[in-house]
């Protein structure tokens, strides 16, 4: 049922005018790493000024290299936003941020040490948050083109009163190229099945919210529909 609404909320189309669950999820989680995080840079200072009156002597400073965090975070975006276009794994890393970061705060009391951790995590929270959008725009290309589609295999039949047995039989009259649902590494194919001894009427489908979540165009009933 979830993914059946992930796939609605990833799909892009001028009727579907509800607010999707996951934008409300979304802005949930953002809020609690805001809140998170002010309210462990205060605990810091408190701890800090505690430390600081019982303990005079010289601390030890991190080395501050920030490096791990870029990587991790460059990662995530290419793999989650262009090679697989899920989001669930960014998602994962945002609900595990702030638990990170509290306990960074319990084994590491030093303010260096918990900043810099602190950074990190807003890194990594940056390369995250940025992969719902390429995945929205992923939804977008993907509607656009599917419309293209669609057009085309009405033309093709108009024009032979049959339908089309494959996508590649509408090149180059009714369109110059098969077009590419999402530039994503995986899952990122139109399917479309012509008419065969198990169905008269032929489908297009792409993956919305892989590996599940399939938006199939039924030309017999001229609309959309969500699978699993």
């Amino acid at each position: 049922m979830l993914s059946i609404l992930a796939a609605d909320f990833f799909q892009v189309s001028v009727e579907d005018t509800r607010f999707a669950w996951f934008e409300v999820l979304l802005a949930a989680i953002m809020i609690s790493v805001v809140f998170v995080v002010r309210l462990t840079v205060q605990i810091a200072k408190i701890k800090q000024t505690t430390a600081a009156a019982s303990e005079p002597e010289k601390r030890t400073q991190p080395k501050r290299s920030l490096k791990s965090a870029v990587t991790a975070a460059l990662l995530l975006y290419v793999f989650d936003g262009w090679a697989a276009g899920q989001g669930g794994l960014a998602l994962l890393f945002l609900l595990g941020l702030g638990p990170w970061v509290l306990f960074g705060l319990v084994k590491q009391s030093e303010r260096p040490w918990f900043v810099l951790r602190l950074k990190k995590a807003a890194i990594v929270a940056a390369g995250a948050i940025a992969v719902f959008p390429t995945i929205r725009w992923h939804a977008y290309h993907a509607h656009t083109e599917a419309e293209r589609v669609i057009a085309a295999v009405k033309a093709y039949q108009a024009k032979n009163s049959e339908f089309p047995q494959g996508l590649d039989h509408l090149i180059p009259e009714f369109l110059p190229a098969i077009p590419q649902a999402k530039w994503t590494f995986m899952w990122g194919d139109f399917s479309y099945t012509g008419p065969n001894e198990h169905t008269a009427i032929p489908f297009l489908y792409y993956y919305a919210l892989p590996p599940y979540g399939r938006r199939i165009y039924h030309f017999d009933e001229r609309g959309w529909k969500v699978l699993d």
